[in-house]
């Protein structure tokens, strides 16, 4: 009886170590938003959430910069890691950043992460069902 405990409680462990777990598609997830144009962005912003003015800020996304500014070293943030802090308190240049990232064919990963900072700041103080 011990012997089939164990042998019961190692194949659990075996599978248990071995379960691959959900692991993100980030390059499918990037397409939830379209990045073709400042117009269609913020048109893929608000389908996102369903034109839901209850889950998101409407207004912000009418803030959102189109005008790239030299002074910022967008692969010096990219290079540090530092692109969700930089969106959380850079939400306007979401749409310039983004289009950084894809024209420079940096990772779908921190297209993603960056997006989910800026989803994070429209919907800060929202209540989300």
């Amino acid at each position: 009886m011990k012997n089939k405990l164990l042998l019961i409680f190692s194949i659990i462990f075996i599978f248990s170590c071995s379960y691959k777990t959900d692991e993100i598609n980030y390059k499918e997830q990037n397409k939830r938003f379209d990045y073709t144009s400042i117009d269609n962005f913020k048109k893929s912003l608000v389908e996102h959430f369903n034109d839901d003015l209850n889950r998101f800020d409407k207004s912000k996304v009418e803030e959102i910069e189109i005008n790239v500014e030299t002074n910022i070293d967008y692969v010096d943030i990219i290079k540090n890691n530092s692109h969700e802090k930089f969106i959380t308190n850079n939400p306007n240049k979401i749409y310039i950043f983004v289009n950084f990232i894809l024209l420079n064919e940096y990772s779908d990963q921190i297209v993603f992460e960056s997006m989910q900072s800026y989803l994070r700041y429209l919907t800060k103080d929202k209540i989300l069902r």
